[in-house]
Order: structure tokens, then C-alpha cells, then sequence
């Protein structure tokens, strides 16, 4: 009997389990999302920032495995004013994007869905109400405002967690520890606001309409397998050479991509595994032949290489994104829009942002000081093999020189009836000339390159197969260029405040945010701050925090409050490993800080 209970245990875990398993059909159709937004209103130019939670919606879980959503700002008539791809793994996805500085104040619709998917199939909607900033500014002139934020009266709430702080009022610019007691176990979006601003995850009646505007219903999608490729059309403006393929090379993540042609003039390009961000992509085609060395006179000798391919440069390319035609006036059809009244706390807003601006600008104050952000590393900028520093070599009269004297593995010539540069191997010389790489950005113009003045070179090196002197062999430096590195790669880096000839051409090149890449919260940090009295500090949003993994060991967090008075909240929500929805509001007060 304890044997039979012990796999009838096994065998429910097993379906638990699967019912988080994004292959599952019964979960894709049965998907929930919520998205927290940092604030309830917004100002044309803000920074809009979001936390997102894709969980099942029988088992409360979050939903394993990685997928791709499309986020887009739809006015009332249904046209796009902006969309974004957003990459969600296990569940959770956060990031932010900018409003446009122009648009106009309306309320508008955050409509979520799948790429591929029609747009009444939908994941998530919200109403949103933006006011133009300028428009904002002229209705407050003139108008007496008072700066602290309005109270009400709520009560706090603690649903599956327990948040509690040291006391219940602080003074201005006063750091904040918040505790959170209850689970040991999940995935929280914190918001620190003014009271009333809150949307809610765990409201299912009118709440949950209020704020997600789709009914509890199933999906019904088409094309689910798609939904963990992040897939995108192109059209070629440029020939194809016969027997060439098109190959792109992303300077920002060192990584080549091939596509393929999917209907008459399209091609269909893979951007699953490429880091978040914008991404430039330049284009050349190549072609594989053989390669006969020239010392190879005799046709016995030049046999020997007929199966020897090597990746022949045919030419760089251009395309264009072809982007879909989606209709989404379906998919907000039944909402109802009205023009959002401006009120104090949007004069309050717009004019605070508006003094701290012009006080910081003028130079007059410092900046609010922000947790420090750990510098990324420029992946642009290549390392090399046999790398050489300009500096540490005699002044050369051009680059030609440098690079034919200097850098390992490297011929060039700059004479009147010769202009080349070109890549040697073990036993040989490159068939065609390299890559270039000009701190970081590609191009094949060895005409511009050897015009580069050697006063504005730092240093550079080369990118090649330093050991076989089989072409078709890469090592490690250059197997991710692939194709790119057939003949060699050439880094060149500048002196900082060098003009770069290739700013231009790369400013060109077509280019395209790939996903949001989420981007550090400035949340004030006034602790490594010496004098910060002086310092106007007109924060509403005093923490946000979209992707705070809750476990024993990590169970506080800490944050600083404004200048501006008034009552504030602490407001979590999540999902716990068990898919227990959570949600607590705690209130706090912040009494006045500078005039």
C-alpha cells in the first residue's frame, strides 16, 4: 500500500510539474499576465518601466521555459504609436521604454500579446493615461500648486506576505528598510508611491477587468511553437551574386547570422539567441570556391585543391525590415475612452520634473546621486591576436606602415599603383582582403582605411587562424566571425576623441531593437552622498524594483525618501514557488524637506 501511494505521488508531481511545462497546450491556452507599471500616469518623454508575471492559470505557477510578447501603445482609433519585443523567461520579464515627447494627452491602451498571434487574442490590456508634457506646463502656469503628494485613506493589506517597517513616518531624504516576512520562496515586483496609485495582480471581479481588461477565458492561439523564436522578415534592396548567401554580422555581439529565403523576395531572419538592445546588422554575401594557392602551377598540383572551399567576399548587401500589417482596432474595440482630466497631481508632477531639470541644468545643484551601476564591458571593442599599441613604437609616417611593420600577420601597401591590405597565414597570404573592425565597426573600404591619419591610431591587431594554413580551420578568436573571418579581421582602435571615418556608415546600417533589455532603476542612494540637504529631491516613485527574488537570506530591502510630503505605500506582488499570488500595501508618511 505505502509502494502505491509512493507512485500515485510521483505520478501527481509529474503532472504539477507538466502543467507548467510550456508545451503543455492546455497551459498555452490557459496563460494569465499581469504587468506592473512603476507609475499610474505618465508625461510625453517619460521613462515608462514595467514588471511582468506569466503564470498558469490553474495552478498559479509561473510558466517555465522562454517566449517572446509584443508590447504595444495603441491610441483610441487603434494605430500604433509604439511597440516593443519583450523576452520572458520562466515567467518573468521586466524592462522599460520612452514615450514619445510629442504625443498628445488621450488615454491610451498597453495591449500585450504574441508575435504571429492574431490581436484579439491578447494576453494582457491596460488603459493608460499620458498627458502631453507641455501641454501639462502651460495649464499649471501661473497656478498655485502644492508640492506633497495628496492623502487617503486605505488600508494596508497583507495577502500571503507580511511587509513591515521600523516606524510609520520619516523625514525627507531618511533611508527606508522594509521586511518581508511570510514565504521564503518568490518572484516580487516592489513599487514605493504615493497612496492610491496601485493596480492590482490578484483581483479576479472587477478589479481584475479594471486593470487587465480581458475575462478569465482561454486563448486560443495559432501558432504556439513560435512563440520561443523571435523571427523577423527582410527585404533585399541589393542582388543576390548566383551561388552567393547572404550572411549579416552584428557588431554589438561579435555574432554572425545566416537567413534563408522563404517566399519570393523574402527571407526570414533568426534573432532568437542575440543579447537584448538595438542591434545593427551589416550585410555581405559570399561564395564558396575552391582555393589554389598561387604556388600551385600544374594542373596535378591544382587538383589537389578542387574540394578545398573557402568563403569568397561577393559584395556587401542592403535590406529593409518588412513589417506585418496588424490591424488592432479588433482588439480594443470594446474599450471606452475619454480624455483624462489634468489634476494638481499631474501639475505637481510635470512642475517638479520641470524645476529639477532646469536647477540641475544651470548647474546650480547636483544631481539626485543613484546606486552605482556596474560598467558593461564594450563589446565592440575586439580583443585581438597580436595585438600592437601605437605608442610603444616609433612615430610611422601612415597606417600602411604601421600595420605592414607592427602588427603580426598583416601586409599592406600604400603606393601609387598598390592599395591593399591583406591578412598572411601559416604558409600563405588571404585571397581576399580582411574585415575591418574600426573600434568595432565593420566595413571592407580599404581605401578609407588607409587614409585613417596614424596621429588618431591607438592600436591594432588581427583576427585570424594563427596555426593551420587550411582557411576552412578557425580558432578560437575567429571561429564566431565564421564566413566574416574568411580572410582575416583587422582591429583597429582609435584614440578617444578620434573621429571615427566609419561613424556615418555605421549610423546607416539598418538596425533594430531586438528585445528590451532591462536597465538599472535609478533609485536614489544618498548614503555615499556627503552634503545632500541642498540637494531638491521632487521623487515620486521613491523605489521600484521589478525583479526582487525573495528566499531566506534575501528578505529586506532598503530605499531613500523624497522631498515631497505626503503619504506613501510600499507595494508588493508576486507569485510564490507554490503559484500563491501575493500582494501587501503597507502606508507610510514623509513629513516636508527643502522649499
Amino acid at each position: 500500500m505505502k509502494r502505491i501511494y509512493i507512485v500515485l505521488l510521483a505520478i501527481a508531481l509529474a503532472a504539477s510539474v507538466k502543467a507548467q511545462d510550456y508545451n503543455s497546450p492546455e497551459v498555452v491556452q490557459n496563460q494569465e499576465v499581469f504587468l506592473q507599471l512603476d507609475r499610474t500616469f505618465y508625461l510625453s518623454g517619460d521613462k515608462l518601466w514595467f514588471s511582468l508575471f506569466n503564470y498558469d492559470s490553474k495552478s498559479g505557477r509561473l510558466i517555465k521555459g522562454k517566449r517572446f510578447m509584443k508590447l504595444t501603445l495603441l491610441n483610441p482609433s487603434g494605430e500604433v504609436i509604439m511597440s516593443e519585443n519583450l523576452k520572458v523567461q520562466d515567467g518573468r520579464s521586466a524592462g522599460q521604454f520612452i514615450l514619445p515627447l510629442s504625443i498628445p494627452s488621450n488615454e491610451y491602451v498597453l495591449h500585450l500579446g504574441y508575435m504571429g498571434e492574431s490581436p484579439d487574442q491578447y494576453l494582457f490590456r491596460k488603459k493608460l493615461s499620458i498627458f502631453n508634457r507641455a501641454e501639462v506646463l502651460e495649464k499649471a502656469s501661473g497656478t498655485q500648486v502644492d508640492f506633497a503628494v495628496n492623502s487617503k485613506e486605505i488600508t494596508p493589506v497583507s495577502q500571503n506576505i507580511s511587509v513591515s517597517l521600523s516606524k510609520s513616518g520619516f523625514n525627507s531624504k531618511e533611508q527606508v528598510v522594509i521586511n518581508l516576512t511570510g514565504q521564503t520562496n518568490a518572484q516580487l515586483s516592489i513599487a514605493v508611491r504615493p497612496v492610491g496609485e496601485t493596480d492590482v495582480l490578484i483581483e479576479k471581479g472587477s478589479g481584475y477587468s479594471k486593470f487587465n481588461l480581458r475575462s478569465n477565458k482561454a486563448l486560443n492561439f495559432k501558432v504556439p511553437q513560435d512563440h520561443a523564436w523571435l523571427l523577423f522578415d527582410l527585404l533585399p534592396k541589393t542582388d543576390l551574386q548566383p551561388d552567393s548567401r547572404p550572411y549579416a554580422f552584428i557588431p554589438e555581439d561579435h555574432r554572425i547570422k545566416g537567413f534563408y529565403k522563404v517566399s519570393n523576395g523574402v527571407y526570414s531572419f533568426d534573432l532568437t539567441d542575440l543579447s537584448g538592445g538595438e542591434k545593427t546588422f551589416y550585410f555581405n554575401q559570399f561564395s564558396n570556391k575552391p582555393y589554389v594557392p598561387p604556388t600551385a602551377e600544374w594542373d596535378y598540383e591544382k587538383d589537389r585543391y578542387k574540394d578545398h572551399l573557402v568563403a569568397y567576399f561577393e559584395g556587401e548587401m542592403d535590406f529593409e525590415w518588412k513589417e506585418p500589417d496588424i490591424d488592432y482596432t479588433q482588439a480594443i474595440g470594446d474599450i471606452s475612452f475619454q480624455s483624462p482630466s489634468i489634476e494638481d497631481q499631474v501639475m505637481q508632477y510635470a512642475l517638479q520634473k520641470s524645476v529639477l531639470e532646469s536647477v540641475v541644468a544651470s548647474g546650480a545643484y547636483d544631481d539626485v546621486p543613484v546606486q552605482i551601476q556596474e560598467p558593461q564591458t564594450d563589446l565592440m571593442m575586439a580583443p585581438s591576436l597580436f595585438y600592437k599599441k601605437a605608442s610603444d613604437y616609433e612615430q610611422m609616417n601612415n597606417i600602411a606602415e604601421y600595420l605592414y611593420e607592427i602588427v603580426t600577420g598583416v601586409r599592406a601597401w600604400d603606393r601609387d599603383n598598390k592599395r591593399d591590405i591583406r591578412v598572411m597565414f601559416v604558409g600563405g597570404m588571404y585571397h581576399d582582403s580582411p574585415l575591418f573592425l574600426v573600434d568595432g565597426i565593420p566595413t571592407r573600404d580599404v581605401e578609407k582605411i588607409l587614409n585613417i591619419p596614424i596621429e588618431d591610431v591607438h592600436g591594432a591587431g588581427v583576427i585570424k587562424d594563427h596555426k593551420a594554413k587550411a582557411q576552412y580551420k578557425f580558432n578560437d578568436e575567429a571561429r564566431p566571425y565564421g564566413v566574416f573571418a574568411g580572410s582575416g579581421i583587422v582591429v583597429i582602435h582609435l584614440k578617444p576623441g578620434a573621429s571615427n571615418p566609419f561613424r556615418v556608415d555605421y549610423d546607416g546600417m539598418l538596425k533594430k531593437r531586438v528585445y528590451i533589455a532591462q536597465d538599472v532603476y535609478p533609485n536614489a542612494d544618498y548614503q555615499s552622498s556627503g552634503s545632500f540637504n541642498s540637494i531638491p529631491d521632487f521623487r515620486r516613485t521613491l523605489y521600484w524594483n521589478p525583479t526582487f527574488e525573495l528566499s531566506e537570506t534575501s528578505n529586506t530591502v532598503s530605499f531613500y525618501t523624497s522631498d515631497v510630503p505626503g503619504e506613501y505605500e510600499v507595494i508588493v506582488q508576486g507569485i510564490s514557488a507554490e503559484g500563491k499570488q501575493i500582494f501587501a500595501r503597507q502606508t507610510f508618511s514623509v513629513s516636508a524637506g527643502i522649499e
